[in-house]
């Protein structure tokens, strides 16, 4: 349910005429605003224009003309007396992200996460309890227009996305500024928190059928450094070339921990699923503690130490981890990684009940799903 609309800068830069920005509204509405996640307002494609600081009324006009000719939703940016212009737009913003917030009651609200110029001073310093603050008052504003003004240009400082401030370079490599303000995921859980669901959802998928989690079989939410079997024979995460374990085995990368959704580009193909922090799967049969595979026929006596592989553990510090055996919870003598599994080495529980028993693993807020058993004695 995502949806997006074209910011028109050609008005920043020149004067273009009604002819001009006719033509343009036109390639726009076939090229564009044809497709189904284009901001369409009451059947009208919504398109919103920045200006330079000297456009006042002439482009008001212009605007209106090119306006009437397509049918467009236009919200112009704002400038001096723009609310006694005869030619008005279907509604008004402002871009100043100098600015932690600016208000244009009643058409729109705006916030900065920070703002400056490579090569110059700070206009407006990052300052994330600042950016919430703003957010919450954006949040209860009574206006149709909410808007965060961010750029992934990351020499102006606008960022929200996961990230780390860097050293800006025109050559070479950029290397992490020591003296940078760490946000990493900061600012976008700030959003997540603040900002309301949409009323239908994202409209995301939490699974594809192409994507499946090795030792589960299941398809749904990857965490990172799961191993899963993709239906594709090249595979990238956000961009990120994975390396195949075997054919159609693959490692989400543990670089991607923090975000929330991971793209695949699954041959010529893409989709989009969740990322958890973790989503443990176990997978069979366990060892023994003579080192043999656990069966019915080579059951593990009460009391017996075990060894159990899983997946989807996410990444280090791991959050707490518990076992249960029968139902019963288990005591851990060892988890953690090894040889790119997660290893959980337990004893195995007094149980009423013996032969055939679930095993559930649980780290962090996520448990294993149905389906691993160990054979008790």
């Amino acid at each position: 349910n995502l949806r997006w609309a074209i910011y028109y800068e050609k008005e920043s830069i020149g004067d273009p005429t009604p002819d001009e920005l006719t033509a343009d509204l036109e390639y726009i509405r076939e090229t564009f605003a044809s497709q189904p996640s284009y901001l369409v307002i009451d059947g009208k494609p919504v398109i919103l224009v920045y200006a330079a600081g000297n456009d006042q009324s002439g482009m008001a006009a212009r605007w209106a003309e090119a306006r009437r000719r397509t049918g467009f939703y236009v919200v112009l940016k704002v400038y001096a007396n723009y609310r006694n212009d005869p030619n008005q737009p279907d509604s008004w913003h402002q871009y100043a992200p100098a600015n932690r917030s600016d208000r244009q009651l009643p058409y729109s609200w705006m916030v900065s996460p920070g703002f400056w110029l490579d090569g110059e001073n700070v206009r407006l310093e990052r300052d994330l309890a600042a950016f919430r603050v703003a957010v919450a008052e954006m949040v209860r504003a009574d206006v149709p227009w909410k808007l965060i003004q961010t750029w992934n240009e990351w020499g102006e400082g606008t960022a929200v996305e996961p990230g780390e401030q860097v050293l800006q370079t025109l050559s070479g490599k950029a290397l992490p500024d020591p003296a940078g303000k760490p946000f990493r995921n900061l600012y976008i859980d700030a959003l997540r928190e603040l900002l309301p669901p949409l009323e239908q959802g994202t409209g995301a998928e939490d699974r594809d059928e192409r994507v499946r989690n090795l030792a589960s079989g299941q398809a749904g939410p990857l965490s990172p450094g799961l191993l899963v079997s993709v239906a594709a024979e090249s595979v990238r995460f956000d961009c990120e070339t994975a390396p195949a374990l075997k054919p159609g085995v693959f490692a989400v990368p543990k670089s991607l921990a923090g975000r929330a959704y991971v793209r695949l580009d699954l041959d010529d193909d893409w989709t989009l699923l969740p990322l958890l922090p973790t989503t443990p799967a176990l997978f069979t049969p366990a060892l023994n503690q003579d080192g043999t595979l656990n069966s019915a026929e080579n059951p593990a006596p009460a009391g017996s130490i075990v060894t159990l592989f899983a997946t989807g553990a996410g990444v280090e510090p791991y959050p707490p981890v518990s076992l249960e055996i029968g139902g019963q919870p288990a005591e851990i003598l060892f988890a953690g990684e090894s040889a790119g599994l997660f290893q959980v080495n337990s004893r195995v529980p007094p149980l009423d009940t013996l032969g055939e028993v679930p095993v559930t693993l649980k780290i962090g807020g996520a448990s294993s799903p149905p389906g691993a058993v160990l054979s008790v004695r």
